[in-house]
């Protein structure tokens, strides 16, 4: 059987078939109601928007089955809104959910599942843990590692090894400097273990984990975070879509371009100066 179909006040909205992708076949009725209501089109044919409460909870739902042996693939998650979302966004919901926190996991290296509940007596027996697939937050599907790196970032130390290539959890209350983080996407952000403020980021978007918080670039944007967002939202956003998506060259010249723009806003208010425009020695190519 493979007749799964999702319905909003008994209107056919499409089929429901993320959860009929594997072996385990089952037949679903997802339920969506009072604040959870997701936003229809005209025809009311068609699911336009979720809230970010309903993302979440389906998110949750989604990975516990598939720890249950359902092979769940990301195709219900169509909605692309909260995709380059701040921080604070995904805060705000988890602080509603506490009680949904023991469904939450991280993956530590070698593919090992550990509740987040358990992750502080973890870390005070081994110190240290390496997060495996650290790379899937700038993913723009994976919102279930969205929420639990904005509460890593708020109630642990992260810090990326010396190439940028993986982030360490380490025991101890957050090590963002300020809140200028919470502006940004979960895990945008991090600061090199050994306090290094060479590189700025990697040069390909699929090998990136964050960016540098110690680099002089993101000491910026993370300091003057709440200006750049009220004095340019149009900058501010194509910064954050720059490190999200562009490449090597391209992210280079974006992000030089939107510096440029904040540094021509008269008097400068935002004390945009030269030294802080990227090069391609800020970047570590693999």
């Amino acid at each position: 059987s493979n007749d799964s179909i999702s319905v909003h006040n008994g209107i056919f909205c499409g089929r429901a078939d993320f959860i009929n992708n594997g072996w385990h076949q089952q037949d679903t009725i997802l339920l969506l109601r009072d604040g959870y209501r997701p936003e229809m089109n005209l025809a009311r044919n068609n699911i336009e928007h979720l809230s970010l409460e309903p993302l979440f909870i389906c998110e949750v739902v989604r990975q516990q089955l598939s720890y249950e042996g359902f092979d769940i693939g990301h195709d219900f998650i169509l909605d692309r809104t909260y995709r380059l979302s701040p921080s604070e966004a995904f805060l705000s919901v988890l602080e509603n959910y506490t009680h949904w926190m023991e469904q939450l996991t991280v993956y530590t290296e070698k593919k090992h599942k550990l509740p987040l509940t358990k992750l502080e007596k973890t870390l005070k027996d081994k110190k240290s843990l390496k997060l495996s697939a650290s790379k899937s937050t700038f993913r723009s599907e994976d919102f279930y590692t969205k929420f639990v790196m904005a509460y890593l970032q708020a109630h642990y130390v992260l810090y990326l090894n010396n190439d940028l290539s993986e982030i360490i959890l380490q025991e101890g209350n957050s090590n963002c400097q300020n809140d200028g983080w919470k502006l940004f996407p979960p895990g945008f952000f991090i600061p090199v273990e050994n306090g290094n403020e060479s590189y700025f980021t990697r040069a390909d978007q699929s090998e990136r984990c964050g960016c540098n918080a110690c680099h002089r670039l993101s000491k910026f944007l993370l300091s003057k975070a709440k200006e750049i967002k009220s004095k340019s939202p149009g900058c501010f956003n194509r910064i954050v879509s720059a490190i999200a998506d562009e490449n090597g060259d391209k992210l280079i010249s974006v992000l030089n371009d939107q510096l440029q723009i904040l540094k021509s806003i008269p008097g400068n208010p935002l004390g945009v100066t030269d030294d802080l425009l990227l090069k391609e020695s800020d970047l570590i190519y693999s």
